[in-house]
């Protein structure tokens, strides 16, 4: 199996996705399509613009766990029909979509408009009518579904509550489990009904093991990637990357652009991020070991690939820069 396969064998199940979203959008009255577009074609990049066509631009070991998760996991349970494992796929897009639109809301990203609102409380109907169909009253799923939305109340009552003050690791586990418990609550109830559906409820403990080590690493990269934005927001956004290097600058200089650069070209900071990183990844690999799925087997071999290697290109860039500084340096005294 090639890296991409874990992708590509689930195509047509990506368009069929892609058709109901953009279908959605027909039943829209036309002040609210800019808005629904925003999110399905930017936003999300559910529906790929003329600009963007898919495939062209991806790197699949940078990893797309949704909805890619639900397709692995309905191979690791067993699960045989299409029909079904494609409704889920789309409730946990749909399920995406709300709390993409209900973080926007929070950290004021746009106007917090009744549209916005609406839209929001659109795509939670559409996740849950998803399992209304699938499940009885009466299904063990529905106790699942609950402690989703708990995990979701947990987060925001963390969120809410949390100082930066308290001089926590940014890269513990008691940071990051708190800090990316709601991508667990996003996806955790499909990967239940996944279980619920072929009769294995005790790979819902083996889903969560997996969703829980998996997000840390993720939160970390995806800090990464988002420290200028989250540099402007109160409290840094929680961002682990900027926490730590706020508590490594504290009392000498301000948190800022310059800061952080400099923090990027120690080599300590790096190993520290990246080793938090793929030691989270080596734990989600162990945890779904027992499943002998092919499909996340491939795709954590991929994570710490990835990783592997960005860490030791970051290592080596950020080892020529202070070489030229210190030669700098040198000259400068020198004369």
């Amino acid at each position: 199996m090639h890296g991409s396969e874990i992708y590509n064998d689930f195509k047509e199940d990506i368009y069929w996705i892609r058709e109901r979203i953009q279908g959605d959008v027909r039943f829209f009255p036309d002040s609210m399509k800019p808005l629904v577009e925003h999110y399905i074609k930017k936003r999300l990049l559910i529906i790929p613009s003329k600009e963007r066509v898919f495939g062209s631009s991806f790197d699949y070991e940078l990893g797309r766990p949704v909805p890619y998760a639900t397709f692995w996991f309905a191979d690791a349970f067993g699960l045989k029909d299409e029909a079904v494992w494609r409704k889920l796929g789309l409730g946990l897009i749909y399920s995406a979509l709300a709390t993409t639109i209900r973080d926007d809301i929070i950290d004021g990203e746009g106007p917090q408009d009744p549209l916005r609102t609406s839209l929001l409380n659109y795509y939670n109907h559409r996740y849950l009518e998803i399992f209304d169909g699938l499940f009885p009253r009466d299904s063990s799923f529905w106790y699942h579904l609950s402690r989703g939305i708990q995990e979701t109340a947990r987060y925001e009552s963390w969120n809410l509550l949390f100082d930066d003050g308290l001089g926590v690791d940014p890269f513990s586990e008691t940071f990051l489990q708190e800090s990316s418990r709601y991508f667990s609550a996003v996806v955790m109830p499909t990967l239940a009904a996944l279980a619920v559906l072929t009769g294995n409820e005790g790979g819902v403990q083996v889903a969560s093991g997996f969703l829980r080590h998996f997000s840390m690493g993720w939160r970390i990269y995806d800090d990464f990637c988002d420290w200028k934005k989250d540099l402007k927001r109160e409290n840094v956004n929680r961002s682990s990357i900027l926490l730590y290097i706020k508590q490594r600058t504290q009392g000498i200089t301000e948190l800022n652009e310059e800061a952080v650069h400099l923090m990027f070209l120690d080599a300590d900071f790096i190993k520290g991020a990246y080793g938090a990183i793929l030691g989270f990844y080596e734990e989600a690999k162990r945890d779904i070991e027992e499943l002998d799925c092919e499909y996340l087997n491939k795709f954590m071999d991929e994570q710490l690939s990835f990783h592997s290697r960005r860490r030791k290109l970051i290592l080596e860039r950020s080892g020529e820069i202070n070489s030229e500084i210190d030669e700098k340096l040198r000259a400068i005294l020198s004369l």
